[in-house]
């Protein structure tokens, strides 16, 4: 049922070129039909695209934006662009623009292709824990490459009581609007791993982890002086 239906608007949006600018109803059924599987291209996408800072998008996809409907040569068969945006008036910057290529055929529907787009301040921001980390590297010389990276926003659960203690001792170097310390980072590989983080003078701060007995144990801290950081980091990330 649902797979006709998205052929009839489809259909239907490509014989009335003034649906997409006036959002009649076809398009609206076309959008709820569509919204799981965009849901979940960008749930995956997300996990996939790990970043040092930690971003908790809310993705608005009661807004999703039908930019174009192409028919291609095969009967029934579609390419439909796509744009979904975070909220950019409910919620503060960062914000990150999705674009999807949707490939419909008369078997089902999914997502070919996706890009995203960051605004001007979550490029700045992702700078910053870029520069941050690198310095943080270069003092303790740590390979990190191999490693997986998790901010506190994707952090295993095990892990999270460490993270939090160390946010509770940085919140008082932290005040609006603008930082100079990074949230603390994890790096993961097997059973062995790191947390980094730096302080407001620009220390260098590094926990090594070890997995023992199926728990994490802080095995080592350990701090080293480092490049201090302007206050360009907008405080809550």
């Amino acid at each position: 049922m649902k797979k006709a239906l998205i052929l009839l608007i489809v259909t239907i949006c490509l014989h009335t070129p003034s649906v997409l600018a006036n959002h009649i109803q076809p398009i609206q059924s076309l959008k709820s039909v569509l919204t799981p599987t965009i849901q979940e291209a960008i749930t995956s996408y997300k996990n996939k695209k790990t970043t040092y800072a930690p971003y908790s998008f809310t993705t608005d996809f009661h807004n999703i934006q039908i930019k174009d409907i192409a028919k291609l040569n095969k009967e029934n068969y579609y390419v439909i662009q796509v744009l979904v945006s975070t909220y950019e008036h409910a919620h503060n910057p960062p914000n990150i623009t999705f674009n999807l290529t949707v490939l419909l055929t008369p078997v089902g529907h999914r997502v070919i292709n996706i890009k995203s787009k960051e605004d001007q301040e979550a490029r700045k921001i992702n700078a910053f824990y870029k520069e941050a980390v690198s310095d943080i590297a270069q003092a303790f010389q740590l390979n990190l490459q191999s490693y997986k990276a998790y901010n506190t926003t994707n952090i295993p659960a095990p892990l999270r009581p460490f993270i939090t203690k160390i946010i509770v001792e940085l919140n008082p170097y932290i005040s609006p609007p603008y930082k100079n310390v990074i949230s603390p980072i994890t790096f993961l590989k097997g059973n062995r791993g790191f947390i980094v983080f730096k302080l407001a003078d620009g220390t260098n701060v590094k926990y090594e982890l070890r997995m023992e007995n199926q728990q994490w144990k802080i095995i080592s801290k350990e701090k080293r002086p480092g490049k201090k950081m302007k206050k360009t980091l907008i405080w809550y990330m």
